[in-house]
């Protein structure tokens, strides 16, 4: 009783952890334009009358004025960004804007801090274009939706011509399709976005990668690669349990894998003891989704078979397919503890015996009794 009465209090005090806390927009990306200014509003979200301290932390934190420095609440806060004429630091700079809470009533707790961010992206300088390529998984003889996002990162204009190349997932890289697209001009700063449809009717189900390649004039091509999947109706057998005890109803697990991308609302497993009438078992349905691993579990009797080999059918049903496999199985030897014991104790008497002379003792014990 004293125990659970100790739990209800620490629940209690430890109860503002749960508190409600947020901010939003969680980013803004802004492009570096010499001088800039631009304000950014952040909506920070906590329970009623709990104060907080707005801070900012980064590189260019120094670049970032606030409206206000401490909230009551749920509050908006607004930074004003005013960048200098250079910053010498190309790429993400991030500046990260905080409320941090300073007081959770007086529990024992962790207090709440949250942060919303700017993103400044300074230009490399130079020519400098990014890829970001994308390709959704499928099933055979369905289109594969492929995304390709450019960006040009550098300080300069650039004309892109991209493309992307098709491979199977293996080691022989041999080159399956190439999708061109029209070449653009993209200013410094400026993203474009392509999409594709890839046609899979003469393709074989299994693993690709997709890499997109783009000619800017610079020194190398811009790449990204992405792998995706072309399933097929069919759930294969993984592994099983291949050993059981004699005698006794005993676990059985069958694991499986989905190749198909669409989920398996039902999937189900028959296992058939070969030889025997009536030996087997149905497991529970279970739902695959798409790609998915999974378990099957049912119970054998093992009562009924003879000898320490033997065969089964394993079937899997799922919505109209089957997998069928013959599976070697074992029935393993109960190990009799009896026996080794009873020689252990023997051996045990005769060393005592040995080490106490209890045989001489009994032979003297004898001759006097005589």
């Amino acid at each position: 009783m004293k125990s659970l009465m100790i739990f209800f209090l620490m629940l209690f005090l430890i109860s503002p952890v749960f508190a409600m806390s947020g901010v939003s927009p969680g980013s803004y990306e802004v492009h570096f334009e010499p001088g800039l200014e631009q304000d950014f509003s952040f909506e920070f979200f906590f329970d009623e009358g709990v104060s907080s301290s707005i801070y900012i932390e980064g590189d260019l934190a120094e670049y970032v004025d606030l409206n206000k420095n401490i909230i009551y609440g749920s509050e908006e806060i607004i930074a004003t960004l005013a960048l200098p004429d250079e910053i010498k630091t190309p790429g993400s700079n991030l500046i990260r804007i905080g409320a941090r809470q300073d007081s959770v009533g007086g529990g024992v707790g962790l207090v709440a801090d949250v942060r919303g961010i700017i993103r400044i992206e300074v230009p490399y300088p130079g020519k400098y274009v990014e890829l970001k390529v994308d390709a959704k998984n499928a099933n055979v003889e369905e289109d594969v939706n492929l995304f390709l996002e450019a960006y040009n990162r550098g300080d300069e204009e650039v004309n892109l011509f991209s493309q992307i190349q098709i491979f199977r997932d293996d080691n022989e890289g041999v080159l399956l399709d190439r999708i061109e697209f029209l070449e653009v001009r993209l200013l410094s700063g400026e993203k474009v976005n392509f999409t594709s449809l890839l046609d899979t009717t003469k393709y074989l189900s299994g693993d690709y990668v997709v890499t997109a390649l783009g000619d800017y004039g610079g020194e190398n091509l811009a790449r990204d690669d992405d792998p995706f999947r072309l399933g097929e109706f069919y759930v294969g057998i993984l592994n099983y349990t291949s050993s059981f005890e004699g005698g006794k109803i005993e676990r059985f697990s069958i694991f499986v894998e989905s190749f198909w991308n669409n989920d398996i609302e039902e999937l189900y497993a028959e296992v058939n003891i070969l030889g025997l009438e009536d030996a087997g078992f149905i497991t529970p349905a279970v739902k695959l989704n798409a790609w998915e691993k999974g378990r099957l579990e049912g119970f054998l009797d093992t009562s009924e078979i003879s000898g320490e080999d033997f065969q089964a059918e394993i079937i899997l049903h799922y919505g109209g397919g089957e997998t069928k496999e013959i599976v070697n199985l074992k029935i393993s030897k109960k190990f009799d503890y009896k026996i080794p014991l009873i020689i252990l104790f023997l051996i045990l008497c005769l060393v005592l015996c040995r080490r106490y002379n209890i045989f001489e003792r009994l032979k003297k014990l004898m001759n006097k009794i005589k």
